[in-house]
């Protein structure tokens, strides 16, 4: 959420295959850990706001986003996972020492 929002207005989320979850926001791609912890976010090129998102393309590694201007996407390492997808163990998760 901003910080002075009432609601994120999250609208869409997509999963890779270690299990880090893609939310579209009103700020943007939030992109979060497997734990729930918010690791960055991404806004559109155009600063619009998306209404959802997917992973696409050869090998499912295009993230796709799309807006009331346009559809984005951008070439990712991880590799989307599918709810019809065989199930895949995800890596154990990276904790931070305080």
């Amino acid at each position: 959420m901003p910080y002075e929002g009432m609601a994120s207005f999250a609208k869409g989320i997509v999963v890779d295959q270690e299990n880090q979850t893609y939310t579209a926001t009103a700020m943007g791609v939030q992109v979060s850990d497997q734990l729930g912890r918010t690791r960055m976010i991404t806004p559109l090129p155009d600063r619009s706001s998306p209404i959802n998102i997917y992973f696409g393309g050869k090998n499912n590694t295009t993230l796709f986003a799309v807006s009331g201007t346009g559809i984005f996407s951008r070439n990712m390492v991880q590799k989307g996972a599918h709810s019809w997808d065989s199930p895949t163990r995800p890596t154990k998760p990276f904790h931070i020492k305080p």
